[in-house]
């Protein structure tokens, strides 16, 4: 089957036209894919531990992270240079808080919200409640989600 030089020219440009739009949807495709994986990877999580006087603040994420402020329901306590919470569980990867007063107690429960910032400048709000038991302060996490917010 012959076909005329005009063709065969139309031909090789459809297709490398097509292989080019493939090509690119792929690349697209699989920066995305990398976001995702990136996302997965650099995760925040902090968790908050009553202790002997002081409340500590351990990071159980996959990223440094700064923590700038806290509130202990409407009292805010803003840091002038944020506090490091270094990734991993031993017992330096902490920072702690001051036990909240009887004055942060609403019907015996707590609220707890932290301010963090990553290392690459992305900011998070990590929030906890808490109850003052016979047996001593019970804390629970929430959630940490990422969100921005200005003192």
């Amino acid at each position: 089957m012959d076909f005329p030089d005009l063709d065969l020219t139309r031909l090789n440009t459809l297709l490398l036209t097509l292989a080019a739009c493939f090509s690119a949807y792929a690349a697209w495709r699989q920066t995305q894919i990398n976001k995702r994986l990136k996302d997965l990877g650099d995760f925040a999580a902090v968790v908050a531990v009553p202790d002997t006087n002081v409340i500590k603040i351990h990071n159980a994420g996959k990223i440094n992270l700064y923590l700038r402020a806290y509130k202990y329901g409407n009292d805010m306590h803003v840091y002038s240079e944020g506090r490091l919470l270094t990734v991993g569980t031993g017992e330096a990867a902490f920072y702690w808080l001051p036990l909240p007063s009887q004055n942060h107690f609403s019907n015996g429960k707590l609220s707890l919200e932290l301010f963090l910032e990553d290392q690459f400048g992305v900011k998070y709000t990590a929030s906890f409640g808490g109850e003052l038991l016979t047996a001593g302060l019970a804390i629970w996490s929430h959630k940490t989600v990422r969100k921005d917010w200005k003192f």
